[in-house]
């Protein structure tokens, strides 16, 4: 008896490694196989909780694997023999030619597809949420909450009321479901990174961490041309040492948006006059945190200005300016390119622009 039951566990042993050996050849084979995918590239999402068989047909419907039927028992395959591990949920991309091993291998390994997006200088941070909502990629208005939020602002280790300056503008790459706190501690972090450099320049000059952004967002926002920023900063700096107030419509501007929600590009002499804690012309010195979100070259002349006496500046009305040391040069500039240009062109408000600044020129 006991004869008996050795030779049908050895028949069953052999029976077992045939088939294994079966299995394994024919996995080897299908993995040599390759999509053929319409289009060249698709992009598919595995929802979380999908069964292998769920995958394999969506991914045959997709055209990323031929046989759906054949490619779920090489999951199978690759789950019991590779120890592959678990598929993870997600956004995938796969191109045209991939193997199926290719295929399964970017799923366990979860290399999920990441989206491009870049977010420019000189945006508010609604502005950034825009974006970020526009791509799929968060949603507005808990983005803007989380930028408000007094206890959340804290926990990041920024000394602000908002997280306005602090969210870095550069080119991004994230994955569809990730947490939007996980979205904004990316864009912090990588404004710290930036900024570290720039730090000691900005405390020679008198300035921390949320003065140096405040002036850099000032700077951001008065000029379209890079090679001017280190002068723009050389002015005001000039002004904060006579002492003179900084007298720049970007931050007027952004005092109305603040208290009105909005802006409709007509910037009043009224605006100018009105006192908000933003509005240069009323108050002295810096306004309380930053305008914008600046980029690396507005850091970089906050920290490195020109060497200069220019006290004011007068739009070409194409980004760039003409820079004076005194009023008199000043009230030139703003016959020859404001008083002059707008008689011709048309007036871009109710009345002639201050003597300090010029419409802001973003």
């Amino acid at each position: 008896m006991l004869k008996v039951m050795g030779i049908i566990l050895l028949i069953m042993a052999g029976v077992a490694g045939a088939v294994a050996f079966i299995v394994y050849e024919e996995a080897t084979r299908f993995a040599a196989t390759a999509a053929k995918i319409e289009g060249g590239t698709v992009v598919v999402e595995i929802p979380r909780g999908s069964s292998l068989r769920t995958i394999a047909d969506l991914l045959s419907r997709k055209g990323v694997v031929a046989d759906p039927f054949r490619f779920y028992y090489f999951l199978r395959y690759m789950v019991r023999f590779e120890r592959a591990g678990e598929i993870q949920a997600g956004e995938y991309e796969f191109r045209d030619g991939m193997s199926p091993r290719a295929v399964a291998m970017r799923m366990f390994r979860g290399e999920r597809y990441r989206y491009k997006v870049t977010i420019p200088e000189g945006l508010r941070y609604e502005e950034i949420a825009d974006i970020l909502a526009g791509a799929g990629l968060a949603d507005r208005n808990l983005f803007v909450k989380l930028c408000r939020d007094p206890v959340y602002i804290k926990a990041l280790g920024v000394e602000a009321d908002s997280l306005e300056g602090y969210l870095f503008p550069d080119t991004y790459l994230f994955e569809r479901g990730q947490p939007i706190d996980f979205i904004i501690k990316t864009l912090v972090r990588r404004f710290r990174e930036v900024f570290a450099p720039y730090a000691a320049g900005a405390q020679a000059r008198g300035l921390g961490m949320h003065q140096a952004v405040t002036l850099a967002s000032i700077v951001e926002k008065e000029t379209g041309a890079p090679q001017e920023r280190p002068m723009i900063a050389s002015v005001f700096y000039n002004r904060m040492k006579i002492p003179m107030k900084l007298q720049t419509d970007p931050t007027v501007i952004y005092g109305i948006i603040r208290a009105r929600g909005a802006f409709n590009g007509n910037l009043r002499r009224k605006d100018l006059e009105t006192p908000n804690q933003y509005n240069t012309y009323t108050i002295e010195g810096l306004p309380p945190g930053p305008i914008c979100n600046p980029g690396a070259e507005a850091l970089k002349a906050v920290a490195q200005p020109a060497e200069s006496k220019m006290l004011f500046f007068v739009s070409h009305n194409d980004g760039t300016h003409e820079f004076c040391p005194n009023y008199a040069c000043h009230l030139k500039a703003v016959q020859k390119w404001q008083l002059d240009y707008f008689r011709r062109k048309g007036p871009a408000r109710d009345d002639p622009p201050g003597k300090n600044t010029t419409p802001s020129s973003r």
